[in-house]
């Protein structure tokens, strides 16, 4: 059917051109309604053959729209709701930020009063040690200082016994010494 209807929408086409062909001079009026003709019949069959492909293209076209548009809702949707997050953020970020600078600030507090302790209590160390530095010197000084003086105060009183000692006084000194040691228990005396 198809096919007949294919060869009789030909023969209609072709028919003015022929028609055309074999017509007089001025006969303008049947060649406009012809063509006319032709035009009404080349619609006609574009409308009968091309109906349903046109129909499915809009609307295969009408529901690839539709998607679109809901996929473009959805996405805006999507949008609107993060662009509001992000709001929401900036808008508190201004207390992150407050509440960020305060914890560092106590954390540095907190750091200053620990090293000012440390060294204090290094600095108390220090002070200590240097005292009992100071004090070890004193003693030191002080016992040498002593047995100087005591070396000194012995050699000026041997140097005055010499001096002033007569050969009598000698002699007496050590008489004195050996009847000492004689009267002297044998164990003071070192003996047996």
């Amino acid at each position: 059917m198809k096919r007949a209807a294919s060869a009789l929408a030909l023969a209609t086409l072709l028919a003015p051109a022929a028609a055309y062909a074999s017509a007089p001079v001025g006969e303008e009026l049947v060649d406009i309604a012809l063509k006319g003709l032709n035009l009404l019949l080349v619609f006609g069959l574009i409308a009968w053959y091309g109906r349903e492909p046109i129909r499915r293209f809009f609307s295969d076209r009408r529901q690839t729209i539709s998607h679109d548009l809901g996929h473009a809702a959805k996405l805006l949707e999507d949008a609107e709701l993060k662009y509001a997050e992000w709001e929401r953020r900036m808008a508190g970020i201004d207390g992150d930020l407050a509440e960020i600078r305060r914890q560092a600030s106590e954390r540095a507090d907190a750091e200053r009063r620990r090293i000012l302790a440390e060294a204090e209590a290094s600095a108390q160390r220090i002070r200590r040690d240097a005292e009992a530095a100071a004090e070890q010197e004193i003693r030191r000084a002080r016992a040498e200082l002593q047995a100087e003086a005591a070396d000194l105060a012995v050699r000026l009183a041997g140097q005055l016994v010499t001096a002033r000692m007569t050969p009598a006084d000698a002699e007496r000194l050590l008489d004195e010494f050996v009847t000492k040691l004689g009267t002297a228990p044998p164990a003071a005396r070192g003996g047996a």
